[in-house]
């Protein structure tokens, strides 16, 4: 399929090199080539080279890569300043998780509590937030060392007067201040 998809200029192969002689059209079965394998319009072939990726990474990480790539690609034909917006913090969020932060469990573990409905906790070494309490608590990226992204969204943690306060910056601009172990106000 790889090499199918090497003679359509807008497909991007992103991976390590494809080597294999398989018709899709045909159940997967072992063979020994006897004739060489080529594209009749081209006139190029991958026996004993493989089909060479645009972008060679290993296999692992080729999903993160390629949807980084697919970000960019769209970003940079995008007029719509909201939509670029978006696309930008996309594209942060996958960029930061292709390449992790060690985590300090302790000053996470910090970040965790009930931010006025929002849940946020403390998930296999990852902060995680939930719009509730049993809600699905969605994994966090982290970007740097107080800011995390899920998608486009993000959320910016940071101590005022001796508590913790939560931002959740939306994909459009706006901002929601949450507070967690502030007083309540009169």
């Amino acid at each position: 399929m790889t090499y199918f998809a090497y003679a359509w200029p807008r497909a991007r192969r992103v991976g390590p090199c494809a080597i294999a002689a398989h018709e899709p059209s045909k159940p997967l079965s072992g063979s020994v080539s006897t004739t060489r394998v080529s594209n009749p319009e081209s006139g190029l072939e991958w026996e004993r080279v493989g089909v060479q990726p645009d972008i060679p990474v290993p296999a692992d990480q080729a999903l993160p890569v390629a949807h980084a790539a697919a970000l960019r690609a769209v970003l940079a034909g995008s007029a719509d300043t909201s939509r670029a917006r978006v696309l930008s913090r996309t594209l942060a969020a996958v960029e930061a998780q292709s390449r992790p932060q060690a985590a300090d469990e302790g000053r996470l573990s910090a970040y965790t509590g009930d931010y006025e409905g929002r849940i946020v906790g403390l998930s296999n070494g990852r902060l995680c937030v939930a719009r509730g309490e049993g809600a699905l608590c969605e994994p966090l990226v982290q970007l740097d060392r107080n800011r995390f992204a899920c998608g486009a969204t993000q959320y910016v943690f940071e101590s005022v007067n001796g508590a913790m306060r939560l931002t959740v910056e939306t994909p459009d601009g706006g901002r929601l201040r949450l507070s967690r172990g502030l007083p309540a106000a009169p």
